[in-house]
């Protein structure tokens, strides 16, 4: 099965991310894209640091463009909001 939810466009994160209050500039998008390809590779919801890593956007970052559970909605912008991290 894959990781990722197969009804996900950018229009769709763009209408999630409007309902959560965030605006997605090119950082946003840097941190969603790279989010993607870990789940595509590794199947599981990656954290933090691995976005961090992946995207170059620093973790102090990350957590005020996706502020609250950051996790979870860098997962769901990413198309994969039924994984679990392991």
């Amino acid at each position: 099965m894959d990781p990722i939810e197969g009804d996900w466009t950018p229009e769709s994160v763009e209408e999630m991310a409007r309902h959560e209050g965030i605006a997605l500039g090119e950082q946003e998008w840097r941190a969603i894209a790279s989010a993607r390809e870990l789940i595509a590779r590794n199947g599981t919801a990656p954290s933090l640091d691995q976005i961090n890593r992946s995207s170059g956007v620093p973790l102090a970052a990350l957590k005020a463009m996706f502020p609250g559970n950051t996790e979870k909605i860098l997962a769901c912008l990413s198309g994969a909001r039924d994984l679990e991290r392991r």
